[in-house]
């Protein structure tokens, strides 16, 4: 950087030996479409400006609100509605039209397109409703800014395109992408500081590849349940989860990478899916495991020790015809835990006094 300086400075000084030359009145950053700030950007790339380093340009971002950009695949004549929570919306529909609304509780608004194609929708505003309860905040979209951290309820079932990139400071996506069936997205990596998520991708329809969780993760509920598609799971040994009630149940979950060691309460984990090919190690603190594999018809294992199964496990391997293995189990009570907990599955019952 020094020696192309010092070689800018040397031209500079033989050009003005040479010849006079006329002086202009630099262009301002405004006016070369450097509008915004870092903030404004948030979490999407932008081009600082050579003369002010303040002002940046992104495409996306807002300084009035906050934005969320998603790309809609239009087939023929197609409508989608978005509801939203306190103050007001701007909705570009990405075909030259411009719908809004303002409420101090909820509306909607609707985007309309008679032509298939592609249209990049630009939502932005202030969507912060607290309606009931300020504990559970009905937030909607919060997008593209640095101090943004919780994000509800995107999109409703009409929705199509591909899942956002979320913002790196978000630790609340309850429900963000509740019946959100017509995006998609072929792996993703949720933001490293996401503590609370449950219910977020219930009845996505749509994930693909590789899903990876950060280790701050903690309240999970129905996090994944009834999501489609086909996806594996990264990093959830890593997380804090004590309590993962139905956090897959009937999804199209192929794999876990691995079971955290805090989970206590997991009924309904991987209810029916069918998807999943191995069982994970099954955690020491585990106590509470009603239906947890419940129907993992493609699951396969082995499984040799009574002990492994929880205090409460009924129904716990039903139907896991592929899970292998055998159990030593001569009396009623151990004959009663394998009847609740295994019953239906490949493992064997054998006696041998």
């Amino acid at each position: 950087m020094k020696k192309m300086f010092l070689s800018l400075l040397a031209s500079t000084i033989f050009t003005s030996a040479v010849s006079a030359q006329t002086c202009q009145q630099p262009p301002s950053c405004e006016s070369l479409g450097y509008t915004k700030s870092v903030d404004d950007c948030g979490d999407i790339e932008y081009l600082t400006c050579p003369f002010d380093s303040s002002k940046v340009y992104c495409s996306g971002g807002s300084g009035d609100g906050d934005t969320i950009e998603l790309l809609f695949n239009i087939t023929g004549s197609q409508s989608a509605q978005f509801t939203y929570g306190g103050g007001g919306i701007e909705v570009d529909c990405g075909n030259g039209k411009t719908v809004s609304g303002t409420t101090s509780g909820t509306g909607t608004v609707t985007c309309s397109w008679t032509s298939s194609g592609e249209y990049t929708v630009k939502l932005t505003g202030d969507f912060n409703y607290y309606g009931g309860s300020s504990i559970y905040p009905k937030q909607l979209i919060k997008l593209n800014k640095k101090d943004v951290y919780t994000m509800r309820n995107v999109c409703d079932a009409s929705t199509v395109g591909t899942f956002p990139k979320l913002p790196s400071t978000l630790v609340d996506g309850t429900n963000l992408f509740h019946n959100c069936s017509g995006l998609t997205v072929n792996g993703y990596e949720l933001p490293l500081g996401l503590h609370t998520a449950d219910g977020m991708f219930y009845n996505a329809d749509g994930l693909s590849g590789e899903i990876k969780l950060p280790p701050s993760l903690l309240n999970v509920s129905n996090m994944f349940s009834k999501a489609g598609g086909s996806f594996s799971i990264v990093g959830l040994e890593n997380t804090r989860i004590e309590e993962a009630r139905g956090m897959f149940s009937s999804s199209g979950i192929t794999s876990v990478s691995g079971l955290p060691d805090t989970i206590w309460n997991a009924p309904y984990m991987f209810y029916e899916c069918e998807n999943l090919t191995a069982m994970p190690n099954l955690p020491i603190a585990l106590s509470h495991a009603d239906e947890m594999f419940y129907q993992c018809r493609n699951m396969t294992g082995t499984f040799n020790d009574l002990n492994q199964i929880p205090t409460y496990a009924t129904d716990m391997f039903y139907r896991c015809s592929k899970l292998t293995g055998s159990v030593e189990c001569c009396d009623e009570d151990c004959r009663s835990v394998y009847d609740d907990a295994l019953s239906g599955s490949g493992v064997s019952l054998i006696c041998e006094e």
